[in-house]
Formats: C-alpha cells, structure tokens, sequence
C-alpha cells in the first residue's frame, strides 16, 4: 500500500527506534540555478578579493579568540550539567535529528545550545520539544531568548530550564539549508505577478523550491497572521481584491533581499543538549512500550512520514455509524491558495467527499508558514469509503525545502477510532476507481476533442471526473455536459467548482454527483497544444490516465438500463438550415422558406473582440435582402477557451417567405486552425437555424 521509506527516515510507529536516532536528509540546493546569481556572485568575488588577504590576517586571530573562548565556555556548560538525557552535534546542512526520553517523574531539565540565525532575526538551525502523546510542543526556541555568540553575526547562544511532568518526549533539532533566503520580498514593476511566476513556473519545470515559499509570503496577505490562527474570510476577500488590482494593470517591482548559508565552521558549532540532576530523577529511552499516539492499534489508516510525489489509496468498511478521530499535516500554497499536500476521504457508493482539507479547518503547524495541521472528529455512518493523500514533488518527509512542522513524525494522514471496541467495526474494503464507469474520454492528447453522447430515460445522478489545465484565468483543457435540446450546458468545469487536481497548480479537478432529468444530452472534453497525457510540459497531476472527462454510475446499485450511448447528436427535424465546421476565409451560405409565420431559434458560434465580430452569421430576406437577424458582439457571451470564442442562441420570428442564411471567417482562429484556445464544441464553428 505505501511505499518503504528511504533508510534516513524515521520508521512510522515505532518510538523504540526514536532514542538516540538521528535523522539526516540529503543535501540539495537549488536544482534550477538562475544565470543572475551567477553574474552577481561573479561580480562579488572581484570586489571581495583585494580584501581577502586582510581579513584572511585578522580573521584567523579572532577565530582563534572565538575557538579559545567557545571551548571555555562549553566547558563550564558541560561542568553544570548533571545526567544528559539527549545531545545532539556532529550536524550537517538539511539536517533534521531527532531523540527520544522519558521522565519517571516530574522533574527541571536545562537546556543548551548553539544555534544559527542567518540575516539575524529568524533562526534557521534551532530545536524544540514534543509531548509524545499530545504530540504538542512544551518547548520551543525563540530567537529573542538567544544571546550572541562571540563576534560571530550568525551563531547564537541559549541556556534554558524548564520542569516536565512525568511522560515521554521528544527532542527534536533542525538545520535549514544552505540556500535559504533572508531579507524581503516587495511588490513592483510587473503586470499580474502571480499568473507571471506561476505559468514561468511551469514553462521552466519550476523555479525552485525557495520560490514557492517565498511567493507564499508574498501572496498571504499581511493582516492575516498564521500563528494566531487569524483564519478569518476577510484576509481571503482582501486577497482576492489585490490579485484582481495586479490583473487590472497595477505595475510594481519585484525584489528579493540578500540571503546567506551556514559555513562549515558554523555547522560544527551547532548542538543542544538536554540535562538534568541525575540525583533528583531517573531517565529512561523508549522501549517496548511505544506512545499511545503512535499506536498503530487503534489506526484505521496511517499515512504518516509521506515522501515526495506520493498518491496514497486505503478503502476502509465501517459496519455501523462510527466516531472516527482524524489527524493531518500538508503544505498549503498561498500563492495558489491550494494544498499541494493533503488528505481526504469518499464515500466509495458515491464518489461523494465527506471529509477533506481547506484553509479554513486547518490551523498552523508550526516551523515554514505553510505548514497546516487538523485535528478532526467526524461521525460516518455504516458505509464503504476510500481515504487519499497526495503530495507534490517538495517539501516532504523526504526532504524539507523550508522548516518542518513541530510534528514531522506525524506528516500525512491517520485515521483511528478510540477504543479497540470500535475497532471491530472496522472492516476492509477493496476500492476498484473504474467500477461503475459508464463512459471515459480519458488519456486526452494534445489538440483533442472528444465527444459522448447519453440518454437518461429517467432523472439519474451521476459522479462526473474530470481534469484539465487553467492558466491565466481560464482554462485550456476542459470537460462539459450539454442538454443536446438547447444547446446550453448543464455542467462544465469552472475554477470556483474544480480543486487542484497534483503536479502543477495549474492543474484541475471536478469530482463531484450531478443529478440531470431525463434527456439527450453530449458530453465533451477539449484540450490546447500542450500539457497534456504523456505531453506534460510541468508537473503532471495526480492520476494522470484520468486526463480528461469520466462518468460514473453511482452506488453499487447503480441502473445502466436507463443510459444508451451514441456517437453523433441526432439532428432534430425542425433543423432548417446547418453551416457548421466553419474554416479560414470562407463564406458560406444556404437557403430555407417557411409557408407561414415562424417563431424560429438561431444559434451560432464565432470570433469577437472588443465589441466587433469577425467571424459570425447573419439571416437575410432573399427577395429584399433584408438583414432579419445578425450577430452581434453584444448579444453573445463566452463559448468557454479562449475570451473571443463568443456563441448566441436567439429566437426570432419570420415571416412566409424565403431566407438565405449567411456566415463569413476571417483568415485565422476557425475550425481545426484555432490560434487560441478552442471553445467548447468547436465542431458547431458557425451557425444553425431549426423551428424548434
């Protein structure tokens, strides 16, 4: 089901493992490197090296003070300290070590460390303490409860106390990577910034994992505070209001402050130490005996410890209503205002979602800002559901790209109920995610469309699946239903009902039940020249064979007799005149005659921009020529793709008499050679008449 994990992770569940282990992480920088730096690294070399020899004089006489005095004083620490429950050194840049202990009373620990503080303000080498039951923090280091050390500008200093009850802890020290930034971010010269670093992004195969975390900072907005768990909605209105004053043509700079990295010197100073008088208390690691919130007993689903890139599946049975006692951690991107790591859980009969995470049911989790937790207890009743988690390709228990939550042993998803009685009812359940499908336009490819046409012979509900691509406010691949009668459609992909579907932000994906009456109706799936099944030109999403549009039955019991398929939309019998498939520099035309007055209904399909239409359709008296119907660019609204794509459906009546039906195309954006995005039934490029 999940994975092993790599032989630097800690094993999930099992705390005997936890003393005295350490937990390394595998170095790693940038892996996309910007010629910027490299010109202005460049450049800084030249200015510094007429000062080297100089400083290189002076700095080793006060390396020698510094190491003199360093000695000294970690030697008077080391003279105070009574019994050493946990110490940690030896660090390396990524490092995240962690050790376990247990008090058999209640009893004063001290604390000391050397820690690092890079730009000064903001600690990036640092420790805490974890209850390990709770799975809170009883001690967390600040870096105003630090001292300098030295001369050093980087290294701080910390001696602490504090008295514990008897319990288990865990002891925990982190390194942050050599690439972190200090300084800032400020706004400036650049039209809509988010959909700018956001498409860059995904041109270039991501710009770098520091990017994403401080492109967060940028984009939460700055009364919204994280750490006071402030999750109002009006931080989320005010945000929206500044993205659309960017969209509206607002020009501001872009600038990112100098940052700096830890020396190999500075790494080897870095340590903590947990002691205590060993007269007045007794320590003991973990054993046998794990904590209880690490008991896999009581575990319906243990997703914890997820690496990079994961898409994790367990379906559960529940045999009568049950409380169930959910916990889980993600990453939270505030500049797409999405979880890129989350969890969730469906009904498995009907593909509905009963649980999942969002900004508003989460809270801060401590370590990077975008590090969100949830402590839910729902209540299911007896049924089949399926639990997920996925994860991006960054910032995991594989390898942290910015500080780890206070709870790292814990990252993911678990499920538990809260007593082994209620364990009985839990039972196991295959989920099979193609059971029920009635039809898959699936696996789309580049410049695709893909059409299926249903009838329901009676009301019916149906669990639609959906992905595509949304960029620039509107989407490129896309999925939508139609009532085959009007020609309207009654569902399609929209941004505000998708979520975001893995890999990419500009990733998407509908999974949700519509109910339709009873009807004829084609669904449709449309996609540009890129990004798409096995053509992905970012990060693919989470379950790529899915691109595109599936229809499921839903419920076990699910009643196929009552949905027919077919290929081709029947053409109604009141169709009089049909121009559709409309290319390049053509102009196209039929004729109709009605032996009587006529209320008739025109709908036609085109190019418009900026209040003019370039290409469209008009009805013409035959005898008079007479224009009795055109189309105009402000009766039309959006045919979906591109903003030009401009469809109208109209009824009008007529006259006895006989009408030519005219529509005319300019030399580009037309059936088969859209230079823009396509709207959603491209194949009706230009326009219908019927009597119906």
């Amino acid at each position: 089901m999940k994975k092993s994990m790599s032989n630097k992770s800690i094993s999930r569940g099992n705390v005997s493992q936890l003393a005295h282990k350490e937990m390394g992480f595998k170095e790693a920088g940038f892996k996309k490197s910007v010629g910027i730096t490299v010109i202005a690294t460049v450049m800084m070399a030249v200015l510094m090296v007429g000062a080297v020899s100089v400083m290189a004089r002076s700095q080793r006489r006060s390396d020698s003070a510094d190491s003199s005095s360093s000695r000294s004083s970690m030697s008077k620490r080391r003279m105070n300290m009574g019994n050493e429950i946990v110490r940690f050194e030896n660090l390396k840049d990524r490092d995240l070590v962690v050790k376990g202990f247990e008090l058999t009373e209640r009893t004063r620990i001290d604390i000391n460390a050397t820690v690092a503080a890079l730009g000064g303000k903001v600690l990036n080498a640092y420790g805490w303490i974890l209850d390990a039951e709770t799975r809170e923090p009883v001690w967390l280091m600040e870096e105003v409860d630090t001292d300098s050390r030295g001369r050093s500008s980087v290294l701080r200093e910390l001696e602490d106390h504090m008295t514990l009850p008897a319990g288990k802890y865990e002891a925990y020290f982190y390194v942050g990577h050599r690439s972190s930034w200090s300084g800032s971010i400020s706004i400036g010269e650049i039209d809509d910034l988010e959909d700018f670093f956001e498409e860059l992004g995904d041109k270039l195969g991501e710009l770098g994992d520091e990017l994403e975390v401080h492109l967060t900072d940028l984009f939460d907005d700055d009364d919204y505070d994280d750490r006071n768990d402030d999750n109002s909605r009006d931080g989320s209105e005010r945000r929206r209001r500044l993205r659309e004053k960017w969209n509206n043509g607002a020009r501001k700079i872009f600038s990112i402050g100098e940052g700096g990295s830890l020396s190999k010197k500075e790494l080897r100073a870095l340590e903590m130490s947990i002691s205590a008088d060993a007269k007045t208390f007794k320590t003991k690691t973990f054993k046998e005996a794990s904590s209880p919130s690490l008991d896999s007993k009581l575990d319906i689903v243990n997703f914890t410890e997820v690496n990079d890139d994961e898409r994790l599946t367990q379906g559960f049975s529940l045999k009568h209503e049950t409380v169930i006692a959910v916990k889980a951690q993600g990453e939270y991107s505030g500049s797409g205002n999405i979880f890129v790591d989350r969890g969730w859980i469906i009904n498995a009969e009907t593909g509905e979602k009963v649980w999942g995470m969002d900004k508003w049911s989460t809270r801060y989790a401590g370590g990077a800002k975008k590090n969100r937790y949830s402590n839910d207890t729902i209540t299911l009743p007896a049924g089949n559901y399926v639990a997920f988690y996925m994860s991006d390709d960054s910032h995991s228990s594989e390898e942290w790209n910015a500080p780890p939550p206070h709870d790292p042993l814990n990252y993911g998803l678990r499920l538990s109920v809260k007593s082994a009685s209620d364990r009985s009812s839990i039972g196991e359940f295959t989920y099979d995610p193609d059971k029920n499908v009635i039809f898959a336009l699936d696996r789309a490819r580049n410049n695709e469309y893909l059409t299926q046409g249903f009838t329901l012979a009676k009301e019916t509900r149906l669990r639609v699946l959906c992905y595509g691509e949304f960029a620039f406010n509107s989407f490129a691949d896309y999925g939508w239903i139609e009532d085959i009668a009007t020609m309207e459609p009654v569902w399609e992909m929209t941004e505000d009902n998708t979520d975001y579907g893995g890999g990419a932000t500009k990733n998407r994906v509908f999974d949700n039940v519509i109910t339709l009456p009873a009807g004829d109706y084609m669904a449709g799936y449309v996609s540009d020249g890129s990004h798409s099944y096995r053509s992905w030109n970012s990060a693919k999403p989470s379950d790529p064979t899915k691109w595109g549009l599936t229809v499921y039955g839903v419920g076990s019991q699910s009643d196929f007799s009552s949905v027919k398929l077919f290929d081709e939309a029947p053409v109604g019998s009141g169709v009089l005149v049909s121009l559709t498939r409309v290319g390049d520099d053509e102009e196209v035309s039929d004729h109709f005659s009605l032996d009587k007055k006529t209320r008739v209904t025109i709908s036609a399909l085109g190019e418009g921009m900026n209040g003019n239409m370039y290409d469209y359709g008009w009805v013409e008296n035959a005898n008079s020529g007479e224009i009795v119907w055109k189309m105009r660019y402000r009766k039309t609204r959006s045919a979906g793709g591109a903003d030009k794509n401009r469809m109208v459906t109209a009824t009008v009546t007529l006259e006895a008499g006989d009408y030519d039906v005219i529509f005319v195309t300019d030399g580009s954006h037309s059936f088969q050679r859209f230079n823009a995005r396509q709207p959603r039934n491209p194949q009706r490029w230009g326009i219908i008449v019927s009597s119906k």
